[in-house]
């Protein structure tokens, strides 16, 4: 179908130690005007019922990509 088209997801555990020292060594000494809140990085547990209504309301997305930092949510079968 011409009109199918494909999302790109980006997602981090906000909770991973080793990510959170990654972030903190390119943060610096950011402190003021800063966007980067702990609430920007909470796992609100959302994805997987995203993924639920992509499947069903969205019959016209071909592929998601789920771009992680090397991380992968308990929840996810990568193979259905």
């Amino acid at each position: 179908m011409a009109n199918d088209i494909d999302f790109v997801v980006t997602w981090v555990d906000g909770n991973d130690p080793e990510w959170q020292n990654t972030r903190a060594k390119f943060l610096g000494n950011i402190t003021s005007g800063d966007n980067s809140g702990e609430n920007r990085y909470r796992d609100w547990d959302l994805m997987r019922y995203w993924f639920r209504g992509v499947e069903k309301f969205a019959p016209w997305v071909r592929k998601v990509y789920f771009v992680t930092c090397g991380q992968k949510p308990e929840w996810l079968n990568r193979y259905s």
